[in-house]
């Protein structure tokens, strides 16, 4: 009896497996029809140029509030921040990213709009603007050395190429 139970408990789980996989390829399948509904990203983005006056760079770390990552992440910025002579932005369509950053040099924008213009496909992701708002960099955050990699990177040692686009 004991042996029975075990064996359909093991067809079970292959079964179940079976079905994780294939709700998984249908994940798949429309993440990837969603990337082509999606609409074009801004290239140039007024929100992020700095005056003619003092020029310098915008970081942009686009989060979610769904995502844990994005929370460690913006921890990581608020480190980062501090003394950095870039602009450096939270950007979000939920309310409670701002207060990650709550009290930080980092400064907190809320706008679905503005985020949804922008086509980002994945949380995190840095986006690095020049002094007009143009575009430079565009790269999902993995860890917190990566953040620092890229924070530190600077605006001339990053451009946007081909695979960011």
């Amino acid at each position: 009896m004991a042996n029975s139970l075990t064996v359909f408990s093991l067809l079970g789980v292959v079964l179940l497996m079976f079905v994780v996989a294939a709700l998984l390829r249908d994940v798949r399948a429309l993440q990837h029809a969603m990337a082509n509904v999606l609409p074009p990203r801004r290239r140039q983005v007024s929100a992020f140029a700095s005056p003619a006056a003092a020029p310098r760079d915008a970081l942009v770390l686009v989060v979610s509030t769904h995502c844990p990552a994005c929370q460690a992440r913006a921890s990581a910025l608020v480190q980062l921040a501090s003394g950095a002579a870039e602009r450096v932005v939270l950007l979000s369509a939920d309310a409670g990213a701002a207060a990650w950053v709550d009290g930080s040099p980092v400064e907190a924008i809320i706008d679905p709009i503005l985020l949804g213009e922008l086509g980002v496909d994945a949380t995190p992701q840095l986006l690095r603007y020049g002094p007009d708002g143009t575009e430079r960099l565009r790269r999902a955050v993995g860890s917190d050395e990566d953040l620092r990699r890229l924070f530190e990177a600077g605006p001339n040692k990053q451009t946007v190429s081909a695979e960011t686009v």
